[in-house]
């Protein structure tokens, strides 16, 4: 499955990890989740059926990248609802 439709999958996956930051960011995350405020958000990933070396290094790549656009660092800077962002990724199986 992941075969045919790689690319289109890692880029879908690319703009959901954007969306996360900015939902955290822009302080969506804290208005559901209050108690998140100030704190380190964490952004997991769960790979499943995923071809394990060409997604980790694609989130490898997007995890030490992303704060290296000046806007995306500046913005987290900025904001006053999320203290810091880290990234998190499985590759391990779900139990059946």
């Amino acid at each position: 499955m992941w075969r045919n439709h790689r690319r289109k999958r890692l880029r879908r996956l690319q703009q959901r990890m954007y969306g996360c930051i900015g939902a955290a960011i822009d302080g969506q995350l804290t208005a559901q989740f209050p108690e998140t405020k100030g704190k380190k958000i964490i952004v997991s990933v769960d790979f499943y059926g995923a071809p394990q070396r060409e997604a980790a290094e694609f989130f490898d790549r997007f995890s030490k990248q992303v704060f290296l656009i000046p806007s995306y660092s500046a913005a987290l800077k900025q904001s006053r609802f999320v203290n810091e962002i880290a990234f998190e990724a499985n590759f391990e199986t779900p139990p059946i």
